[in-house]
């Protein structure tokens, strides 16, 4: 009789949870250099990357609908498509007409791909050993960094640097060019190291 336990394996959690690398290394990376690159101001996309990340602090309002009605891989399959296609729409819009558009579609899918996460932790919790939980936690958390990190790799290979269109440089940018807008030079940080006593 074939032992149960042995599916899923735990290396089959860093495929499930690849929808959240692919949709968080979209919005973070890829989704500010494409506006920049269609003429949308940095203020404006620094707006709408703070917009995109409510999903994930307000998620734990609605993922618990993953142990209700479906089976959590219904829930899961069913996030992952929607938000493909909230993506694939998304880009289609990239321009200054379809703005308010591309982000409620993108907001819609973040809260969407949320549901990914949730299902993926519950077949976790209920289909595993304990010792495979933790195997399976590792390729979980790996996975979305991995993704993350070849959305990266790809914006440096199409002429951008990564400081040229990730969120937290546009933030920086954004703070840079209102202060210099009202005439203060941007503020100095200098790194004082604390004395030390003794040896080490």
């Amino acid at each position: 009789m074939r032992d149960l336990r042995r599916w899923p394996a735990p290396w089959a959690f860093g495929v499930l949870i690849l929808p959240l690398g692919v949709y968080v290394g979209y919005i973070s990376t890829a989704l500010p250099f494409l506006l920049n690159k269609v003429g949308i101001p940095v203020d404006e996309i620094a707006r709408i990357g703070s917009l995109l990340y409510v999903p994930p602090i307000l998620m734990f309002l609605w993922t618990p609908v993953v142990d209700v009605k479906l089976r959590r891989r219904a829930w899961l399959i069913l996030g992952a498509s929607v938000t493909a296609l909230c993506m694939f729409v998304a880009s289609l819009l990239l321009g200054p007409s379809h703005l308010r558009l591309l982000t409620l579609l993108l907001f819609f899918g973040g809260c969407l791909v949320a549901l990914v996460a949730a299902s993926c932790g519950g077949l976790m919790a209920t289909m595993l050993s304990a010792s495979a939980q933790s195997k399976a936690a590792g390729w979980n958390l790996a996975s979305p960094k991995f993704e993350k990190k070849r959305w990266r790799c790809c914006g440096r290979r199409s002429g951008g640097g990564e400081s040229s269109f990730s969120f937290t440089s546009v933030a920086s940018e954004t703070m840079r060019s209102r202060l210099h807008r009202k005439g203060k030079s941007q503020p100095q940080f200098r790194f004082n190291p604390l004395p030390t006593r003794g040896k080490f």
